[in-house]
């Protein structure tokens, strides 16, 4: 691989979890992981927000439960630190399409929307 692929990669974003477990050097989860796609660049920047304070690596299930992201880290201890970073990134999947990733709004306990994926529109 040459070195202006290598670079082109850095700022390619992933467009799979398996993709982001790879590019974060992250063992395969215990529990299966799935996750809209709309939210695969939060996933990524949670966790380039958890290796910066600490993380072990290790990654128990990342999924879509009520309408929400859900990070599960493993290991025996839950740092706050990290639970609060995990928190942030969920509250904010909350008002993100999980079809495209741009601002979108809820119906209850639905994966959030844009105006164009609520109408219909799009893919």
């Amino acid at each position: 691989m040459n070195i202006f692929s290598r670079v082109l990669g850095w700022f390619r974003s992933p467009k799979t979890l398996e993709e982001i477990f790879a590019k974060h050097k992250i063992e395969t989860p215990k529990a299966y992981c799935d996750c809209p796609d709309g939210w695969l660049h939060l996933v990524d920047q949670c966790f380039y927000e958890l290796k910066a304070n600490g993380w072990d690596l290790q990654l128990f299930q990342v999924k879509e439960k009520l309408g929400g992201l859900r990070i599960y880290l493993g290991g025996d201890v839950l740092d706050m630190k990290h639970a609060n970073i995990i928190a942030r990134y969920e509250t904010e999947s909350l008002t993100t399409c999980g079809v495209c990733g741009r601002n979108g709004t809820r119906n209850h306990y639905q994966v959030a929307k844009c105006e164009e994926h609520r109408n219909g529109q799009g893919n």
